[in-house]
């Protein structure tokens, strides 16, 4: 009495209803866009600390300033560009 192979065959067949390769396929894609979009939060976590910091130390225009600055492009008249002076 040799089971095995009926064995290995019914286990193999139940193991592709589970797992088959267009789901490891899907699943792989998935995991790859969820380390992508961590990745991108980490930069962007990054880059708002660092504007923070800019914030704190005054490292900043007035937004007043750079809508004249814009307002006056094309005039004749037109203003430097404003830099925050720190």
């Amino acid at each position: 009495m040799n089971d095995r192979p009926v064995l290995a065959d019914g286990l193999h067949m139940h193991y592709n209803r589970l797992v088959n390769p267009t789901d490891l396929a899907i699943s792989a894609t998935i995991s790859a866009e969820a380390a992508a979009e961590e990745a991108r939060i980490v930069r962007e976590a990054a880059l708002i600390a660092e504007a923070d910091a800019d914030i704190a130390a005054g490292r900043f225009v007035e937004s007043s300033v750079v809508k004249a600055w814009i307002d006056s492009i094309g005039t004749g008249r037109e203003l430097p560009v404003p830099y925050s002076g720190r």
